[in-house]
């Protein structure tokens, strides 16, 4: 079978007229304006690299805690608050970093 084009919007335009005649005056005829765009936001910074202090500490913790390596929510202020890090920034390594350094094979 051979593939055959979509028809225009014209010809659907002028099909539906044809069908709906009552409701002609409504349709309206497409026109080129794009919809606006919404306003742009600034570009996110990407925050700076963590230091070697900051990430050997957290390596650190991880090791010595290597039994249970999930910090309490105050064992996490203490460390956003010493490491001057935001608390999704320390999350987020603590994810990645878990399993490189304590090896993927743990039960949890």
């Amino acid at each position: 079978s051979e593939y055959t084009s979509a028809p225009s919007m014209d010809l659907l335009l002028s099909a539906t007229k044809h069908v709906l005649p009552d409701h002609a005056s409504s349709i309206q005829e497409p026109t080129n304006t794009a919809p606006a765009a919404p306003p742009s936001s600034p570009p996110k910074k990407k925050a700076p690299p963590m230091s070697q202090d900051q990430v050997a500490y957290l390596r650190n913790w991880i090791i010595e805690h290597a039994s249970n390596p999930y910090p309490t929510p105050e064992e996490k202020d203490v460390m956003i608050e010493f490491l001057g890090i935001e608390r999704k920034r320390l999350d987020s390594w603590l994810v990645r970093n878990r399993r490189a350094l304590l090896g993927g094979d743990r039960e949890i």
